[in-house]
């Protein structure tokens, strides 16, 4: 894949983050490590991981979605979403 092409996207509890692959690095607040080597001694497989500073609070029982895209170096698309933390009959305490 062309990591410089990465872009995720964070939403929740009426917020959003937007992170690109030129904010990451091999390591500290927004980090990307390859896992792999192709055969062409690029990298591949990599592992995102973004330090919870860099997001916002969540709150209780309130839905998250990542959204992500990227492209190979063919030019190819690529796309993810994920949704989490949906409320599960929340209940209210007066």
């Amino acid at each position: 894949m062309n990591f410089d092409t990465f872009e995720i996207a964070i939403s929740g509890n009426g917020n959003f983050k937007y992170f690109t692959g030129g904010q990451f690095t091999n390591g500290g607040l927004l980090s990307a490590v390859p896992n792999r080597i192709t055969r062409q001694s690029r990298d591949k497989n990599f592992t995102v991981d973004i330090d919870p500073s860099q997001l916002f609070d969540y709150g209780i029982e309130k839905t998250i979605t990542i959204t992500g895209r990227v492209y190979d170096r063919n030019g190819n698309l690529s796309t993810f979403a994920k949704t989490f933390n949906n409320p599960a009959g929340p209940t209210l305490i007066p």
